[in-house]
């Protein structure tokens, strides 16, 4: 989430003139995605460091999860109002959907859980992506 408060500036901008459509929302993620190999690098020293259990699987899921709160804000702030509603939603029943599952699962890090996070991560990118692109288009021909 810090990484996201970095990485998304506040205010409007402009699809820049230099960029092909969806550019600009491109490199918000390369940003973001550098941001938080940083920060799950740093984690992973510190980790090993304390000498923890899983000092690897536990660093990659906390960049999993930043990844997944900072391209759902990025795909947030990029839809329209009425669509944020409908995101936000999602989030809930999804959110409300998974907490049995991990209340179910072993305790011990999961490699596959890891896979599935990073599989829905793909996907919250490439839909921001889409409607970065969309939205780019849109202002490009209003200009």
């Amino acid at each position: 989430a810090a990484a996201a408060a970095v990485v998304l500036r506040p205010g409007r901008a402009a699809a820049a003139p230099d960029l092909r459509a969806g550019g600009r929302t491109g490199v918000v993620l390369i940003v973001l995605d550098i941001v938080l190999t940083a920060i799950g690098l740093a984690l992973l020293v510190g980790l090993v460091a304390a000498g923890a259990a899983h000092a690897a699987l536990t660093a990659a899921t906390a960049v999993g999860v930043g990844s997944l709160a900072g391209a759902l804000l990025l795909l947030g702030r990029l839809l329209r109002a009425r669509w944020r509603i409908v995101l936000a939603l999602a989030i809930v029943v999804a959110a409300g959907v998974a907490a049995p599952a991990v209340r179910a699962w072993p305790a011990d890090p999961s490699w596959w859980a890891l896979a599935a996070l990073a599989v829905g991560v793909d996907v919250v990118c490439l839909l921001a992506l889409r409607v970065g692109t969309v939205r780019d288009r849109r202002l490009l021909a209003r200009d």
